[in-house]
Formats: structure tokens, C-alpha cells, sequence
């Protein structure tokens, strides 16, 4: 099979340097996307949430819409932490040190979710790394991320099974936490 960078296929996006002395925390604005609200296929809110309320500056580009999928690029777990951003999540915005991965016009969003999502792309975070104490990956290494080169209409169809799958055992999950 062939493989191309990801960049090839998908845009990503790093996100905006917010002052944080500017941050709220009372829910006025727009919520922000920070490293620490990304963890293992899901966002964190709660005492981590924090919103902007000054569009002082363009931020249309990082504004996150439906389907992102945004990577935190520094800690313990980099590589590890990654979610899809959920059309309740939204509005959000993306902070610095967290990545955004939108598909271009000749690929699939959802195909780019399950190459992301699954232990291929943790190993390649995994063996481009840097740091010790606080590990972290950058855009570039981001970018280089290898991922089969495929025809649209089969991104879309591999896509569609992968999802079904997916949507079948999160229910399953739900059903047996019922059952307990």
C-alpha cells in the first residue's frame, strides 16, 4: 500500500497564542480548546474550562468546527490525547500547543479521525517525541504523519465500516453499563 503525510490530505492547524491573564473562567465568550481539555478521545471541561471574550483580533481560523480532531502537542500522554470535536462542544476555539486536523477537499474527516485514533499514529508520536521532562511534538511532525494514499470514494467507504463499528460498541458499552 501507499502511504503520503497527512499534510498531503489534511490541513493542520495550530492553535492561537491567548494571553492567559485574559482567560475567564465565568463562561462569557467563547470556550478555548487548551492541551489540558484534550485527553483520550474525549474533551475535559469542568474547572479546566476556560473562555475568551475579546475578538479584538481575527480568530476565524481558529475557530473549531464540527468533526476537528485536535491533538495536544505537549505532556506525559502526547500522542495519546486526541478528541473529535462534537457539534455540542461548539463554539471553541483552538489554543497554542494544541493541533487541529481538518480534511481537505480530497479526503475524508472521518477517515482522518480512525487514522489518528488507533496505536499507528501513537507509535509514530511515540518515535519523534523530543523531551524528556515534558515530552512534545510539533506541527511539522504532525504533518509527517504517514497515511494510506486512497481514492476518496474508498476513504469514504472504509470510513463508513470503521464508524458503523464504532457507533455498535459504544452502544454495547451503554447497554452493559446499564446492565450494571
Amino acid at each position: 500500500m501507499d502511504f503520503i503525510d497527512i499534510s498531503k490530505i489534511a490541513e493542520i492547524i495550530c492553535g492561537f497564542p491567548f494571553q492567559s491573564e485574559y482567560f475567564n473562567t465565568n463562561g462569557d465568550g467563547t470556550r478555548l480548546v487548551r492541551g489540558m481539555n484534550v485527553t483520550k478521545r474525549n474533551l475535559r471541561w469542568g474547572e479546566d474550562s476556560r473562555w475568551w471574550n475579546d475578538f479584538s483580533v481575527d480568530l476565524s481560523k481558529y475557530q473549531l468546527q464540527e468533526n476537528d480532531i485536535v491533538i495536544g502537542m505537549d505532556g506525559s500522554l502526547v500522542g495519546k490525547n486526541y478528541a473529535k470535536i462534537s457539534k455540542e462542544d461548539l463554539p471553541l476555539l483552538l489554543v497554542q500547543r494544541v493541533a487541529c486536523i481538518r480534511a481537505k477537499s480530497n479526503a475524508d474527516q472521518k477517515f482522518l479521525w480512525h487514522c489518528i485514533a488507533n496505536s499507528r499514529f501513537e507509535k509514530y508520536i511515540e518515535s519523534v517525541k523530543t523531551g524528556t521532562t515534558i515530552p512534545h511534538i510539533s506541527q511539522k511532525q504532525i504533518s509527517q504523519f504517514q497515511v494510506p494514499n486512497l481514492p476518496l470514494p474508498t476513504q469514504q467507504k472504509i470510513a463508513q465500516i470503521l464508524t458503523s463499528l464504532d457507533d455498535k460498541i459504544e452502544l454495547n458499552n451503554k447497554i452493559n453499563a446499564n446492565l450494571e
